[in-house]
């Protein structure tokens, strides 16, 4: 796409990146769009890799099962298990961190110590969905007929106690450390196992 316009321009960057502004850091986006980031050549690669792909999930599912029990045991809340989910995919695994099993420590304190140990980790999802800029009116209204405005939630003045409580505590592993062997997994539990056990160091 080409264009003199710079407001055509930006706005034609968030469309094609999910409503994130480049440069920005987080999970902030601004306006309701899409994920139109795959360009030719990467899709080309990826049909290739799609043959991996059932052995990948499979071994994700399995190392997800496996830290979600060690972790629980340790203090470190992985979502509650659904029997009906037969295989988990993972993006992220996100997890639910009570400062009080790790001895007072900040979650941010045990990112820091948990990255340290050489655990790829981060906070997830900084807040809820609905404090999303893309979920103001003025940005929801220009995308529904003007019959359905009187419908629409009003985001902007929803309070979410427990869903903003729970921002504060994600831990969030990426999907690619899921890929491990059986021992890169047991490291992990032992870097929290460590970082529990010498909370009252850091």
């Amino acid at each position: 796409m080409l264009t003199n316009d710079d407001q055509i321009a930006e706005r034609s960057v968030l469309l094609h990146n999910i409503g994130r502004v480049p440069g920005k850091p987080g999970y902030d986006h601004y306006i309701c769009a899409s994920n139109y980031r795959l360009g030719e050549f990467q899709s080309a690669v990826l049909l290739s890799a799609l043959q991996r792909l059932p052995e990948q999930v499979a071994r994700r599912h399995e190392n997800g099962r496996f830290l979600a029990d060690e972790f629980e045991r340790l203090g470190l809340h992985p979502f509650r298990r659904d029997e009906r989910i037969t295989r988990r995919g993972y993006y992220f695994m996100v997890l639910r961190y009570e400062a009080e099993a790790f001895g007072g420590v900040p979650r941010d304190r045990f990112l820091e110590a948990l990255n340290a140990e050489g655990v790829p980790c981060h906070q997830a999802y900084g807040k809820p969905l609905y404090e999303q800029p893309a979920f103001k009116r003025e940005e929801l209204l220009p995308l529904y007929p003007v019959e359905l405005h009187s419908r629409l939630p009003n985001y902007e003045a929803l309070n979410l106690p427990e869903v903003s409580r729970f921002c504060k505590k994600q831990v969030a592993i990426p999907h690619p450390v899921l890929l491990g062997e059986h021992a890169c997994m047991e490291k992990i539990v032992s870097a929290v196992a460590k970082i529990k056990k010498y909370a009252d160091e850091l």
